[in-house]
């Protein structure tokens, strides 16, 4: 493991980045400066070489016949990374895309010039993407070409890139029969009930945030105790994942699981951990999704917690209340009519909520 950066006095002009960059914040804006876990000299020298350049607001482009595919990849993490800074892109979301990058890096060479990259290129780094599923697969070639088009858009090639004809995502066809092969990701009442019975009270709120209101990880994670209204049973809490405003009736049974979780607290995180840490974690290894993978395996239940979104949205549909539906999930809406719809009533809201809870407690 790379030891963290340091500054090697305190002039010098560069900072230090947890993510293994020297930073310069200009009228601003973070720019990354040279190459990940540079030297403090390695960093001086590229500084010295761009800050005129950036002082002006010029933008700083490399040589386009000599950069080699990782400082390539190198300089779309870096966008990504400021993006993440700035609120426009999660951190789950930049570790997705720098796993791409590293593969990219490994299959193709580190080395390997940006410019002589052709179509038999991206037909090898077809056949070398991990995992069996045509999702998994359509996922690693949206992110590849989200990176060669940044350095196509921001003029680090001369010219645009050719992915050729087989560096294409798996057909609708096949990413369906796939999905068709698998298990429905839809609870049994049965089941859901028996992981609420058996789950830690923490755990137990959760479960019934999600089939409530179709929370995921994530919203269980982030939610703060502010944007709950227990007294009338509403949340008020929008998806940190899309920034989509959300509003959902609670059940007289979220809400009770919900005041026994929160107590005297009136702030803060509904969710903290035992060390006082949210259970918020942008990373493959998320622990609600681990505490809810040994609770249901130990109750031999096939499912996994965002499941739960999955039966919230199927059985909310026999409300027949898209609109409200969708409003509940926070999924990001279409069409003018979302255009120009500026709320929807609370008798909708509770209305859908409701549809699912009768199933609930059926």
């Amino acid at each position: 493991m790379q030891k963290p950066l340091k500054k090697p006095s305190p002039d010098f002009p560069l900072t230090p980045h947890q993510s293994g960059y020297w930073v310069k914040k200009i009228k601003g804006h973070t720019h990354y400066i040279g190459t990940r876990w540079a030297t403090p000299a390695q960093a001086l020298e590229e500084w010295f070489r761009v800050c005129d350049a950036l002082m002006l607001g010029e933008p700083i482009k490399p040589d386009v016949e000599s950069l080699s595919l990782k400082d390539a990849m190198n300089y779309f993490l870096c966008d990504r990374l400021s993006k993440v800074e700035r609120g426009e892109l999660v951190e789950r979301t930049y570790l997705d895309y720098k796993a791409v990058c590293q593969h990219v890096v490994k299959v193709l060479g580190a080395s390997t010039p940006v410019a002589s990259l052709g179509s038999q290129h991206f037909a090898k780094l077809r056949e070398s993407f991990p995992g069996s599923s045509p999702n998994t697969i359509a996922n690693q070639i949206t992110r590849t070409k989200a990176a060669f088009n940044f350095l196509s858009n921001e003029e680090y090639v001369d010219k645009p890139f050719r992915f050729g004809s087989m560096f294409k995502k798996p057909s609708a066809l096949l990413i369906r029969k796939h999905r068709n092969s698998k298990p429905k990701k839809l609870f049994k009442v049965g089941e859901l009930r028996l992981l609420v019975g058996k789950a830690s009270p923490q755990l137990s709120a959760m479960i019934l945030l999600g089939v409530n209101a179709g929370f995921g990880n994530a919203d269980c994670g982030n939610l703060p105790i502010e944007k709950l209204d227990l007294v009338g049973g509403w949340h008020n809490f929008g998806r940190p994942k899309t920034g989509i405003e959300r509003r959902a009736w609670l059940w007289p049974e979220t809400v009770e699981a919900l005041q026994a979780v929160i107590g005297e607290r009136d702030s803060g995180l509904v969710f903290v951990t035992k060390y006082g840490q949210s259970w918020a974690k942008d990373k493959s290894a998320n622990p609600i999704s681990a505490e809810f993978r040994k609770l249901s395996r130990e109750h031999g239940v096939n499912q996994t917690f965002y499941s739960l979104r999955h039966t919230f949205e199927t059985i909310a549909g026999d409300s027949r209340d898209q609109v409200a539906k969708d409003a509940i999930m926070g999924h990001v809406p279409s069409g003018m009519s979302a255009t120009y719809r500026e709320n929807i009533p609370d008798e909708r809201l509770k209305a859908t909520c409701e549809t699912v809870r009768v199933w609930y407690l059926k």
